[in-house]
């Protein structure tokens, strides 16, 4: 069995099109809370879960989502995903009372939408769905290992 890749702050911000220090400066600020732990001194070491959180983290900015609401749903849907690592899609369920408030769950778990509307007195009762993201999670796996490996064969310095 070989060893999952270990990618450094520099390279997996290289897989992802993001800048590291931009990087550095959202963790340090909080909004990345499952980054990978380093000490001063040391670089961050990603294995293949921290990339996809990271991969997830960078779109969901891409898209126009703030830094901080970004980092709860890439950390939470990649929690998701190193639990359920068969599953292709995962979901994002946001509700209407805080924000940003949700939950991570497997595609096929998300409440059926008939159930998100309650009559009368029963309108606390259903599920508050506000909205539903899902993240085509196998699809990121294979850009993420696509790009590291492409990284990995590269020999040299940078010039």
């Amino acid at each position: 069995m070989s060893m999952p890749p270990l990618l450094t702050t520099k390279i997996a911000c290289k897989v992802v099109g993001y800048d590291p220090d931009r990087l550095n400066e959202q963790v340090s600020l909080g909004n990345f809370a499952c980054a990978p732990k380093t000490s001063p001194g040391r670089t961050r070491l990603f294995d293949p879960h921290a990339m996809l959180a990271l991969k997830l983290f960078v779109d969901q900015m891409d898209n126009g989502v703030s830094a901080s609401v970004a980092g709860v749903i890439a950390c939470e849907v990649a929690t998701e995903a190193r639990v359920n690592p068969e599953c292709p899609a995962i979901s994002y369920v946001l509700d209407y009372f805080t924000h940003p408030s949700g939950y991570a769950c497997t595609y096929d778990q998300v409440p059926a939408p008939e159930t998100w509307f309650g009559a009368g007195d029963d309108d606390i009762a259903r599920h508050d769905v506000r909205q539903v993201i899902t993240f085509n999670v196998a699809k990121a796996r294979s850009i993420i290992a696509h790009y590291t490996e492409y990284e990995r064969s590269i020999i040299g310095s940078e010039d």
